[in-house]
């Protein structure tokens, strides 16, 4: 089994999940699901060929989605990796 580890940089920094850096916003995996036309996780998920329970742990941030998964899921949801992780493309405030 191999075991692949994101790593996720905002501004050119590098984020340290394991301290919480990514964990403080979650990332929008339901409301993009919602918007992308999948109203349940059984329809997203059988689209992904994934089980519910796997979606669900993403959706509440229990586990992360592999990098494989990220580019499925943001294919899926017609978005970006980014847009998809919640990260980047953040305005700056005036």
């Amino acid at each position: 089994m191999v075991f692949y580890r994101l790593t996720f940089y905002q501004n050119g920094n590098k984020i340290d999940a394991s301290k919480g850096g990514i964990r403080e916003k979650m990332p929008p995996y339901k409301e993009l699901r919602i918007k992308a036309g999948f109203s349940t996780l059984e329809e997203a998920a059988a689209k992904l060929g994934i089980g519910v329970n796997t979606l669900s742990r993403w959706e509440t941030g229990k586990r992360n989605p592999s990098l494989e998964y990220v580019k499925r899921l943001a294919t899926l949801y017609n978005v970006t990796p980014n847009e998809l992780l919640g990260v980047g493309d953040e305005k700056s405030p005036a």
